[in-house]
């Protein structure tokens, strides 16, 4: 048997630093996990905005459309906006503007789709050559930036005296604005 005291001071030592050392490196856990390949982020917000009011303008310096919503979330994750009470703006040269409200809005991460939740109403005030017009359907995807709406749902409309009932409709509310009512379409004219 070896006896401590037979061993030089430097070598028990040095001996004892290289085994704490080994003992140390056995202990802990050098090795790097990789990282899952389906890690999600997790769906925090990354900002949040209230009472947020936004104009696009075009070229020509005029607007082209609003936004107005009490509250804004973007999320982390997938970038994607939630919104609450959203209302959307879309402006035409002399003509009155669609106004088009909702419940709640989703956006996509691009700004290419919203998608309107819970009752959603379309107006578009009077001019001088047509009567006002108002729609209500629900769950409307809006493509902003084209200046385009549809929906599968029921969709109601009134312009005067005059009433269409239809399930689904495509509308273009830029210039020249056009509406197109999908199956089902009841309409009720009163002559003038």
């Amino acid at each position: 048997m070896i006896s401590l005291s037979s061993i030089p001071r430097p070598g028990l030592s040095i001996g004892l630093i290289i085994t704490g050392l080994i003992s140390w490196y056995l202990a802990s856990d050098n090795t790097i996990d990789p990282v899952p390949e389906n890690t999600q982020k997790a769906h925090i917000p990354s900002y949040f905005v209230r009472d947020l009011s936004s104009t696009s303008m075009g070229p020509d310096g005029l607007a082209e459309s609003h936004i107005e919503t009490i509250k804004m979330v973007q999320y982390l994750d997938d970038e994607t906006t939630e919104m609450t009470k959203p209302t959307y703006n879309f402006y035409r040269p002399n003509q009155p503007a669609w106004d088009i409200k909702s419940e709640q809005g989703w956006l996509s991460a691009d700004g290419e789709l919203a998608l309107l939740s819970g009752r959603v109403t379309i107006i578009r005030p009077a001019s001088q050559t047509t009567a006002p017009f108002k729609m209500v359907t629900s769950d409307l995807r809006v493509q902003p930036n084209n200046n385009y709406i549809e929906t599968d749902n029921a969709v109601k409309a009134n312009s005067g005296t005059d009433q269409i009932d239809a399930i689904g409709m495509q509308a273009w509310m830029g210039k020249p604005s056009r509406i197109k009512f999908l199956s089902n379409v009841r309409a009720n004219y009163d002559p003038r």
